[in-house]
């Protein structure tokens, strides 16, 4: 349950490395066509989105956490911490959460901007250059599609005692990968 918004309602699935939270597309209108393309995740999705919760909903919610320190302290030396089933997805209450004009907002996500761009750029010129430790086309990536049984295309082929990985449309060729480091 680790997402605000989806709250109790988070779907998310273990895949080889990672968990992944898929069903965003409920979030679409009931009539619109991604939600019948199988090619995300193999599936349909048909189910309407989760209930909307407000900020004031969410402080109630975070009206029953306890206040624990996180790790290990002498608290909580050697156990694991139970959650009460009432806490939801909630491990503590953010200090944001104390603003006056929080439980009014449409986003409630704590992000840092800067960061999250740097790491999206990093991610995209990573995949597009295809930098070795920089690339999110990974093996563990074609195999995921493998398990999920979509993008056929992007299959690992054996050859040999390897594995060949086909390309993906949005790598750039050497060629293009020169002009673009010039281009920069």
């Amino acid at each position: 349950m680790a997402c605000p918004v989806c709250n109790e309602k988070t779907s998310s699935l273990a895949l080889r490395s990672k968990i992944c939270y898929m069903s965003h597309r409920r979030y679409l209108p009931s009539n619109h066509p991604w939600r019948k393309n199988k090619q995300h995740d193999s599936r349909c999705e048909m189910r309407p989105a989760p209930k909307e919760y407000s900020g004031n909903d969410i402080l109630k919610q975070l009206e029953r956490v306890k206040d624990e320190m996180p790790g290990k302290s002498p608290h909580n030396k050697d156990r694991k911490r139970k959650r009460d089933a009432s806490e939801l997805n909630w491990t503590k209450k953010s200090i944001f959460f104390e603003l006056e004009y929080w439980s009014h907002l449409k986003i409630r996500h704590i992000l840092d901007v800067m960061h999250v761009e740097k790491n999206i750029c990093d991610n995209v010129v990573g995949t597009l250059l295809n930098i070795e430790g920089k690339t999110k086309d990974t093996l563990k990536a074609r195999l995921d599609l493998e398990d999920l049984n979509i993008r056929k295309e992007l299959h690992l082929l054996q050859q040999g005692n390897g594995f060949l990985k086909p390309p993906v449309t949005y790598t750039l060729t050497l060629k293009e990968r020169r002009e673009y480091c010039q281009f920069l």
